[in-house]
């Protein structure tokens, strides 16, 4: 719509709405002037002219009717437009024809006062038409000449003197008109003008929601496809580690083994962005030991670090207890201590806790390393910001470590300082809330259980990792039955008597049927509760809330062999 067109259609708006106003009032000044003029005007013409101006204002007001309840668009503006104009222009020309029918020049009252009349009727059009010159005028210009034309044809010099002022008064009341419209047009302008900006803001932000969309699009698919080859080839690494090879092959093999591990870190990082923008990440609070959660983050980083440059110290006053998410609390302290040792070439990093006066308790992890400028410290808790890493290293990460941090310390409330200089080293720290002594039950190490003729259905449309798990879960004695749809699955357990004790059924299968789906079917067909879980490489928001929904537990792919047999008996073990 351009602007033209714009202030066409506020105009012709802002005109209706007044009209209903306006037909109201003319309707009652139509009846004050035919009680001026009843005892001393020709009844004839009088009626004449008053059925006359009703009708008019009858269709005026059945015009505004249809305008209201019509479904009008722009392109019919104009059209209702034009109707307004013609409706004034016949109302004015009705107006015109009292002076010319009945002003007398031996009744100078009658003619003062239908003068007044007429005055009162055209000040109040400016009001009520200005928002249009053009209405304004087709109302205004016949009125005036037909009431000048009265004066001249009925002569006096009362009539005449009316006759100059009238044309005064019109010059006056259309210099106002002019001007009412004119600042009425600068506002539709201005109004046009915001709008139009507006609708680019819009459509700005659509763009930028849709290429948000987009990109979640491409990495949950991206991430999903890279997921389903890593976790087969876990599932294989881990199988080869329990053959006998030579030196070499052991060799070639750790190499392998360290890179499925640097993928399986940066694949596991798009998951808890994926978790964390689908809300399904749980804050589930308790009273824990600080302390052992501290000594035990150390202790693997620092048998990790044995014989670097870099000295992991810890100092962590005894017995310090804390009310959070343990399990949350942990990712994101190792998070730090990872990104404190990736960008320490030498030197130290500590991991520290100590209690501060009002009963809270500081963790702090402090490096000596490259350190931020104070210019990167608003931007390096962004999603994929990375400093220092100009070739791209694999083994520092995607640039999602700190925002998982910060995003996990919101959801926590708890609250996380920086402070950093560069050549100088980094301090993050984390204020926890405190907590009593709480007796703590250290977990079972699950993969002590044994998996020996445990019945165990695995579900996978990927031949690959359907052929990787059988392989680790039969090393560990199960009895698999692995299978690529929830037929196929049901025959193979038909064909060797057997009812699965755990389903593990991957979520996206081939078809219209999922995961949870499958489960449901296979439940329903042993008429049993069968335990079972999902894993996944879906990532999407929309998916894992669906997940979710299904009551199951949820683990994606890729996983460690040993970890996932671990899950898997925790899991026969409930």
């Amino acid at each position: 719509m351009t602007l033209t067109e714009f202030q066409l259609y506020e105009q012709t708006n802002a005109l209706y709405k007044q009209l209903p106003a306006v037909i109201m009032g003319t309707a009652g000044v139509y009846v004050l002037t035919l009680g001026m003029l009843w005892s001393t005007s020709d009844r004839t013409y009088l009626l004449i002219w008053v059925v006359a101006a009703y009708s008019i204002l009858l269709l005026r007001w059945l015009s505004v009717l249809k305008f209201h309840s019509a479904a009008h668009d722009p392109s019919s503006t104009q059209y209702w437009f034009d109707q307004v104009v013609i409706w004034a222009t016949l109302t004015g020309i009705v107006w015109g024809l009292v002076p010319l029918l009945f002003i007398k020049a031996d009744e100078p009252v009658l003619t003062l006062m239908i003068t007044c009349a007429f005055a009162g009727y055209m000040a109040a059009s400016v009001s009520s038409m200005a928002l249009s010159f053009r209405v304004f005028l087709s109302f205004s210009v016949p009125m005036s000449v037909l009431f000048f034309l009265g004066c001249l044809l009925r002569g006096g010099s009362l009539l005449y003197a009316i006759a100059g002022m009238i044309f005064l008064f019109l010059f006056i009341l259309v210099s106002f008109a002019k001007n009412a419209h004119s600042v009425f047009q600068e506002r539709s302008t201005l109004s046009y003008e915001n709008k139009s900006l507006v609708d680019q803001l819009t459509e700005q932000k659509e763009a930028a929601e849709n290429a948000v969309f987009a990109k979640d699009r491409f990495l949950a698919a991206a991430s999903h496809d890279l997921r389903q080859p890593l976790h087969a080839s876990g599932m294989f690494v881990d199988a080869l580690n329990h053959l006998n090879l030579g030196k070499d092959a052991e060799a070639i093999l750790e190499k392998l083994t360290l890179s499925t591990s640097s993928l399986n870190k940066l694949l596991h990082e798009l998951l808890d962005i994926s978790r964390l923008d689908a809300n399904v990440v749980e804050y589930l609070p308790k009273g824990f030991n600080l302390s052992k959660l501290l000594e035990r983050i150390y202790q693997e980083y620092r048998d990790g670090h044995a014989g670097s440059n870099i000295e992991l110290v810890l100092s962590v006053e005894p017995s310090l207890f804390s009310y959070s998410d343990p399990m949350l609390l942990e990712r994101v302290i190792r998070n730090l201590v990872e990104n404190a040792l990736k960008f320490t070439d030498h030197g130290s990093v500590t991991l520290s806790a100590a209690r501060n006066d009002d009963e809270t308790i500081d963790v702090k992890v402090v490096d000596t390393g490259i350190g931020i400028p104070d210019a990167e410290h608003s931007v390096i808790f962004l999603e994929f910001t990375q400093l220092n890493n100009p070739e791209r290293d694999r083994q520092k990460g995607l640039g999602l470590g700190l925002t998982i941090v910060k995003r996990l310390c919101s959801l926590m409330s708890i609250p996380l300082s920086l402070e950093s200089s560069p050549n100088v080293g980094t301090t993050l720290t984390l204020r926890l809330t405190s907590s009593d002594p709480v007796d703590t039950i250290e977990t079972t190490d699950m993969l002590s259980l044994s998996l020996v003729d445990r019945v165990i259905l695995v579900i996978d449309d990927e031949l690959d990792i359907r052929d990787g798990m059988t392989r680790i879960l039969e090393q560990s004695g199960a009895q698999v039955v692995a299978a690529a749809d929830c037929l196929d699955a049901i025959r193979g357990l038909h064909d060797k008597d057997l009812i699965p004790e755990l389903i593990v059924a991957d979520f996206r299968l081939r078809g219209d049927i999922n995961g949870i789906d499958a489960i449901k079917q296979i439940r329903d067909e042993f008429n049993i509760e069968i335990k079972a879980m999902l894993i996944t490489g879906d990532t999407s928001p929309d998916r894992l809330l669906l997940a979710q929904a299904g009551k199951l537990r949820i683990e994606h792919k890729p996983i460690a062999a040993a970890k996932l047999l671990d899950i898997i008996a925790s899991e026969l073990v409930k």
